[in-house]
């Protein structure tokens, strides 16, 4: 620390506190900067500018005059602090540090570190020495939002809440500043209140709206454990905002991989936004349009089908017109990744082919194992389904799992899951006996069109020998995919 204050209650005082200062600094091979250095003289509570602070040494000290301030740890001050002077400096500070985080091409979750770490502590680290309201700050963080919203990566109406939450519960992380303020100003509250000491007791019973703390008011207790919950119950709480967190939270979910594309930060800041604005149902439906804006919508039905009722879930993950060329797409992605993934694990293949780039063989085999992509499987019995995503056949064990790829609505990971395994159990027994197999397994992986894992999509991806580390991707995958689809059909603007 090089930055000191000194306070004297006489000129002569401040003299001899200068000299011990002086000749310490001198004894460390340092010495005062006398351009930086000022004298305020406070004469029956006003500003007396007249002269100058002489040393032994003939060094003198100017003092300051009366409209003038000296910053001392980042802020202007002189008889006291300048407070609209600071606020306006660091709401300057603030907004053009956040603007260079947003002109970079970090991620969704890099960035928002970033504003947490390095803009918003512009504002924090004057919690309890400038006075802010609550309107201030309010003030502040929409200016924070709307400035996500002018460099895309915030949707206008996307969930407040949601932007506060952990990343690890399908938030991003953001730091409230109005939360972050109350926390800080009932810790430092709480610190004075509990110490004994008599100048603690002195200074909180002086304290009447003279501090940020206002000492003199009871503290509550710690507040900083309840800020989290109370954004989460706000997200849950709204109608339409609500419905994604009732399906996340929903026991066929698995909550616990299911955050993680958020916690890892797999997604560019627009397509992080994109995505939120998509699961939280504010993207300009015809529907949405009609019922939540309140327009004037001549036709309710889907632009692209013109058969059903255009939401986002049609839109998503529902519309027949779509299925054939862009939800098969999403569907292909994931099985090639899955694919590509067992080829390698059963050195089936070397290529180093990213999946989406990927173009799977019908058959591939060698000595230990066989796979199919995407292939008729004759059987002595006609059977119906007898088309799986991927067959994989270990020759030695003779065991045959059966893969199958799904990206349904959010409401229907249950529901597809079961589906896929009635499906295939009339391939399965044929399979068994013509084969001569021990074991057929059927394995469904089911991610959402909005990127919700399947509770049992864990233990498959275990079943086959797969990382875990292809959920995420698949994820991501899913959540690409979607994005393409709104945006080509929804967002062409």
């Amino acid at each position: 620390m090089d930055d000191l204050k000194l306070y004297a209650s006489n000129s002569e005082q401040l003299k001899s506190e200068l000299e011990i200062v002086k000749n310490f600094s001198k004894t460390i091979k340092m010495e005062f900067g006398l351009e930086k250095c000022a004298v305020l003289n406070v004469k029956k509570g006003k500003v007396d500018n007249k002269g100058e602070t002489l040393l032994s040494d003939g060094t003198t000290i100017e003092h300051l005059k009366e409209e003038e301030s000296y910053k001392y740890l980042g802020f202007k001050q002189a008889l006291n602090i300048k407070t609209a002077e600071m606020k306006d400096y660091l709401k300057a500070r603030l907004k053009q540090r956040l603007k260079a985080i947003l002109s970079t091409q970090l991620n969704g979750r890099n960035a928002i570190t970033a504003i947490n770490c390095w803009v918003l502590p512009i504002i924090t680290a004057s919690f309890g020495v400038l006075k802010w309201s609550k309107t201030d700050m309010q003030t502040l963080d929409r200016l924070i939002r709307t400035t996500l919203t002018d460099y895309r990566s915030h949707h206008p109406k996307s969930s407040t809440s949601r932007l506060y939450i952990s990343r690890n519960q399908e938030g991003r992380g953001l730091l409230n500043l109005e939360d972050a303020y109350e926390v800080q100003i009932n810790k430092l509250m709480r610190h004075f209140k509990k110490h004994q000491h008599s100048l603690y007791r002195c200074i909180s019973q002086v304290d009447k709206h003279f501090t940020a703390l206002n000492l003199s008011e009871p503290s509550e207790e710690d507040i900083s454990t309840n800020v989290n919950k109370r954004h989460v119950d706000e997200w849950r709480s709204k109608v339409l905002h609500g419905r994604f967190h009732a399906t996340l939270t929903g026991d066929q979910v698995d909550h616990k991989n299911t955050g993680k594309y958020m916690a890892k930060g797999i997604l560019d800041r627009e397509t992080e936004g994109f995505i939120h604005a998509i699961q939280d149902q504010v993207i300009p439906t015809r529907n949405y349009a009609k019922h939540i804006l309140k327009q004037n919508v001549t036709s309710e039905l889907c632009r692209v089908c013109n058969k059903q009722i255009e939401t986002i879930q049609h839109i998503s993950s529902g519309c027949s017109s779509i299925a054939p060329r862009e939800y098969l797409d999403r569907h292909n992605d994931i099985a090639k990744l899955i694919h590509s993934e067992i080829c390698h694990l059963k050195k089936l293949s070397s290529s180093t082919t990213p999946y989406y780039k990927y173009t799977p063989q019908a058959v591939v085999e060698n000595d230990n194992w066989k796979i199919y992509w995407d292939t008729s499987i004759i059987t002595d019995k006609e059977i119906t389904h007898n088309k799986p995503d991927i067959l994989l056949i270990d020759k030695k064990q003779k065991i045959a799992q059966l893969i199958d790829i799904a990206v349904p609505l959010d409401d229907n990971l249950g529901k597809t899951y079961a589906e896929k395994i009635n499906k295939y159990q009339d391939l399965s027994y044929e399979l068994k006996r013509v084969y001569k197999l021990k074991k057929v397994q059927i394995l469904p992986l089911i991610i959402s069109c909005n990127g919700l894992i399947e509770r049992r999509f864990m233990n498959n991806l275990q079943t086959l020998n797969l990382k875990n580390s292809l959920a995420g991707i698949a994820q991501k995958a899913a959540i690409l995919g979607t994005c393409h689809i709104i945006r080509r059909y929804l967002v062409k603007d």
